[in-house]
């Protein structure tokens, strides 16, 4: 049974085939949703690890501004002379003032210039990388998208 015989027992015998530039454009139209969609996942996947490893990297320098906080705050509750805490290169350990896990040396100026950030929020870190990620990724789909089908449409404008 041809595609003309399943066209008119489907849609009845005033249906025609299809031409052979409207295949064309449709194949064209299947490939341009193909790419475009391969363009999409992978650009949602990009965005998504983006966004996340910069909220991740924001955590970090957020944590790390608390231990030179807490570093200060406890030079300042126990000596009334700074000079005396740090060592000869001009640093000190944040472990042995109990602001650290881990034997971190970092620079006294640090310290004694170190700021309270602000309050952390993983979705104000988040939102504004993986909104700018999914806006490109869609204007590339898109884009893909019209590339492909103008590319069908000239193809089957020469056949026809």
């Amino acid at each position: 049974m041809g595609a003309t015989c399943y066209a008119r027992a489907l849609y009845g015998p005033w249906a025609r085939s299809m031409s052979t530039s409207q295949k064309i454009s449709r194949g064209f139209h299947k490939l341009a949703l193909f790419l475009a969609a391969i363009v999409l996942l992978l650009g949602v996947a990009w965005s998504a690890a983006t966004a996340i490893n910069a909220a991740n990297s924001a955590r970090q320098s957020h944590d790390e501004q608390l231990e030179l906080v807490c570093a200060k705050t406890a030079i300042t509750n126990n000596f009334g002379d700074h000079a005396l805490v740090a060592e000869p290169d001009g640093r000190i350990d944040l472990k042995t003032w109990g602001c650290s896990d881990e034997q971190e040396m970092v620079l006294y100026n640090d310290v004694l210039n170190a700021r309270a950030p602000d309050e952390f929020s993983y979705a104000t870190e988040l939102l504004p990388p993986l909104t700018l990620g999914l806006s490109i990724t869609l204007a590339l789909s898109l884009a893909v998208y019209g590339v492909v089908r103008a590319v069908g449409w000239v193809i089957g404008g020469f056949v026809s």
